[in-house]
């Protein structure tokens, strides 16, 4: 019997809710850029379930460790909408829980690993080994969790490479776990060594767009079936 060929599920995945999360984060951007604080607070307790409610329109599997994750995210920037040390620990811990969920289903999907897979997780150690020493005079008393939000988020990422390569959402996922990185190695360095010029803008776009690509590759996780 002749194999049948794949089908596709969905027509375009860029409409609906889509285009209010592409509006509420240039809002956002240009908020933070001319100080309207209140509305930044506004619209970053908005970016996330914007995305959230994208996936629900457009999925038809409705992962609930998707929105589980999703939802610690938007927890965690809640928390960094406030000042303090007390809100920037919780966002840590509620970010950590992301990248934790993210970790674990990505594991399950994992598959066997090509070279350049097998290169990429290398690098990502090691960059994680030299910017945690390259860091570690700036931390003080915060050295514990910040390293350990490292070795997670690392972990996941790593974990983004080596989901099986079948999943037509693979590129979409790792890509976006390594914005993930850069966002947070980005803010990491505007926080603790020296401020970047125009920080907000490098922390919320990659930040932004990681989001965007691991929820676009989970969509396309779902783009393919073969018919019975």
């Amino acid at each position: 019997m002749a194999k049948s060929k794949p089908q596709k599920l969905s027509s375009n995945r860029f409409d609906g809710w889509f285009w209010q999360f592409v509006l509420v984060s240039i809002i956002h951007l240009f908020a933070v850029q001319f100080s309207a604080d209140s509305l930044a607070v506004i619209t970053k307790s908005v970016l996330i379930p914007a995305l959230m409610i994208w996936y629900w329109q457009q999925s038809k599997t409705q992962l609930v460790w998707v929105y589980l994750a999703l939802t610690a995210s938007w927890v965690g920037d809640v928390l960094l909408t406030q000042d303090g040390l007390f809100y920037f620990i919780a966002g840590l811990l509620a970010f950590l829980l992301t990248h934790m969920v993210y970790a674990y289903f990505f594991l399950r999907q994992r598959g066997a690993l090509k070279h350049w897979q097998v290169n990429l997780i290398l690098i990502l150690w090691s960059f994680l080994i030299v910017y945690g020493w390259y860091l570690s005079p700036h931390l003080e008393a915060l050295k514990i969790p910040v390293y350990f939000y490292m070795v997670i988020i690392t972990m996941m990422t790593s974990a983004a490479i080596a989901r099986n390569r079948r999943h037509p959402g693979h590129g979409k996922v790792w890509q976006g776990a390594l914005f993930f990185m850069a966002s947070d190695s980005l803010l990491a360095y505007d926080k603790f060594i020296a401020p970047i010029p125009g920080s907000h803008w490098w922390i919320m776009i990659t930040y932004l767009v990681a989001q965007f690509l691991i929820v676009w590759g989970f969509l396309k996780d779902e783009d393919l079936q073969h018919e019975g």
